[in-house]
């Protein structure tokens, strides 16, 4: 296998995934996020990493693919099985302690929405559980799934252009835009919080992480090249950025970090990537947790809250290690047959260029 096959991505998915389950957790158990681990960690944002890493893999995916059905194939069998038994999982553990006082056909439409790609709609009659959304977490999914949807169109429109590179960057620039107009300049001039909501879940506000990973792609030879086995350097550059960032007032952490930092991560990413590439991913053990320590995380910390079991650090770790054992049956049972099933249906993908792509899983 190829130096340039291997990668640390598989790892980079578990830390973003932590980083968001451990932030939930400090924030829903009462323990203050001004903690200096809170906001160190707090300035290597888990959603926007998510984003960017998907949009190198997924691109390099679609390239790999002989066919959209194969393409879909893939990604249908990657998202949903998991996120089904993890929703059956939710409902079953959440009923055990809390009464769903609604409708048959108010509760059969919660599940056709959880079940698909409208997993940000929440009705009333689960305000009472937990911090009144079951799983707040799988906001992310529909973007991610708008973000499956356009990147076919997005390369039939990109191979008829000359130079592709220039509109990617004025692409990025523009949704980098919306994406500040819609958490600072939207929120000043008064627009209600309900459309902020439902604009939130368009791929719009989030679709300049995914550009970014797929501009990387785009230039991964180079780009390599670049950042391969330079990432303490990078990463105390990114860091002074940030402190700089601080004193100048910009918002430099979280899912609201402000456009202009993000292209540091997405280099700082990118070298983490492919410093030791293979070696560091020996951490993750052989398995990928992260998918399912972030859609089951929120369902252990609602269960836990409504319960009043526990609270502080106590709850924190509690969350933690049983979000970790759920992810390794997720991983084991249901996501890892899935990517062997994936691999009999839509057979060996087509190599992309002569220096193999990074691997996709």
């Amino acid at each position: 296998m190829s130096d340039f096959s291997k990668n640390n991505f598989d790892l980079i998915r578990l830390l973003a995934a932590g980083q968001v389950a451990f932030l939930h957790a400090i924030e829903h158990f009462g323990v203050a996020q001004t903690t200096a681990l809170g906001k160190l960690i707090n300035v290597f944002p888990g959603v926007p990493i998510f984003f960017i890493t998907s949009g190198f893999l997924i691109s390099a995916s679609w390239q790999r693919s002989h066919s959209v059905s194969q393409y879909a194939v893939g990604r249908v069998l990657r998202i949903f099985p998991a996120l089904w038994v993890c929703l059956f999982f939710s409902v079953f553990s959440s009923a055990l302690v809390y009464s769903y006082d609604t409708s048959f056909a108010d509760f059969f439409t919660w599940i056709l929405a959880q079940s698909s790609m409208l997993q940000y709609y929440n009705p009333d009659f689960l305000r009472g559980y937990g911090v009144g959304v079951l799983n707040g977490s799988l906001w992310t999914i529909p973007i991610e799934l708008q973000f499956y949807i356009a990147l076919p169109l997005l390369f039939v429109f990109f191979n008829r252009i000359v130079n592709s590179n220039v509109l990617l960057v004025i692409a990025i620039a523009a949704f980098a835009f919306i994406a500040y107009a819609a958490n600072h300049l939207l929120v000043d001039v008064g627009v209600p919080h309900t459309y902020l909501r439902l604009f939130g879940a368009t791929l719009a506000p989030s679709f300049y992480f995914f550009l970014i990973g797929i501009f990387l792609n785009q230039n991964f030879v180079v780009m390599r090249r670049l950042v391969a086995g330079r990432f303490t350097v990078i990463l105390a550059a990114y860091l002074l950025t940030i402190l700089a960032a601080s004193y100048a007032g910009v918002d430099y952490s979280g899912n609201d970090i402000n456009p202009v930092l993000i292209p540091g991560l997405a280099v700082l990413l990118l070298s983490f990537a492919y410093t030791k590439p293979g070696q560091l991913n020996k951490l993750a053990m052989g398995v990928d947790l992260s998918y399912g320590l972030y859609i089951y995380h929120m369902v252990v910390i609602n269960f836990l809250l409504h319960t009043a079991l526990l609270s502080g650090w106590i709850g924190v770790a509690v969350a933690l290690s049983v979000s970790l054992l759920l992810a390794c049956f997720s991983w084991l049972v249901v996501e890892k047959p899935c990517l062997a099933l994936k691999a009999k249906l839509i057979g060996r993908e087509r190599p992309v260029r002569a220096v193999p792509a990074p691997a996709v899983t």
